[in-house]
């Protein structure tokens, strides 16, 4: 479970909101708040590693990629904690498990909305009636025009 927590948070971070934000937001959508705070430090703590990274002397652009990576690779070897309101870890369930949702079994074909499906029936009623009309037309013109 934590590996997912990690993985949205990374996504939500590549997304723009701060590290802070995205843990808030799984606490809120019912993840267990004590995995929450561990995956926000491991994260945290990476972060702060590849920053100092980032900002020593450089040699090679190569050996600050390498470092980089290093540091994103050991991103668990520092613990900080997560500052959180008290009052707001109360307000919701710790217990509650956000739910998948339902999917469709492998054989059947997703349902097409019904909206296409009136659609192409009007117009092959259309273009039906316009068949039938055109060769009455020629019917009763041959006939009764000679």
């Amino acid at each position: 479970m934590r590996d997912e927590i990690i993985a949205g948070m990374k996504n939500a971070v590549a997304r723009g909101q701060t590290l802070e934000q995205a843990a808030q937001s799984f606490i809120n959508a019912g993840y267990n708040p004590q995995e929450v705070k561990a995956a926000y430090q491991m994260l945290s703590s990476g972060a702060s590693n590849v920053i100092a990274n980032a900002n020593m002397p450089s040699g090679p652009g190569v050996q600050i990629q390498q470092n980089t990576r290093q540091a994103i690779g050991n991103y668990g070897n520092q613990r900080q904690p997560l500052q959180q309101n008290p009052n707001q870890a109360k307000q919701y369930p710790s217990q509650m498990q956000p739910q998948a949702a339902p999917i469709a079994p492998p054989g059947n074909p997703p349902e097409k909305k019904k909206g296409g499906n009136t659609a192409l029936l009007i117009t092959m009623i259309i273009v039906a009636a316009l068949i039938l009309l055109g060769s009455l037309g020629y019917l009763f013109y041959v006939l009764y025009m000679k």
